[in-house]
């Protein structure tokens, strides 16, 4: 219980000033701003069938430990190419 709690604090905290800088600072249109909430909770809304996923397909005789690891090495490569980005656009995602 206390997952989804966090989760939805950590969304609904973070898509606030997301959206503000996304308008303010990118001038991006209500279109781009709404596509970036899709893709946000896009991952939350396919979570039965990552799960579903990760039961049937094991690798390597694990059933969620490589999901992680996947899922992890992806977000820190979004990070580092945010990070290496010199100037934040919202094309260049």
């Amino acid at each position: 219980l206390s997952q989804y709690i966090n989760i939805g604090i950590a969304l609904n905290f973070i898509s606030t000033p997301v959206s503000y800088y996304l308008v303010e600072t990118l001038d991006a249109s209500s279109a781009e701003v709404n596509t970036y909430s899709a893709l946000t909770y896009l991952p939350w809304c396919l979570k039965i069938f990552f799960g579903i996923l990760s039961d049937t397909k094991p690798i390597n005789g694990f059933h969620r430990r490589p999901y992680f690891v996947a899922g992890w090495v992806v977000f820190v490569l979004s990070n580092v190419v945010l990070c290496a980005s010199v100037t934040p656009s919202i094309t260049s995602v």
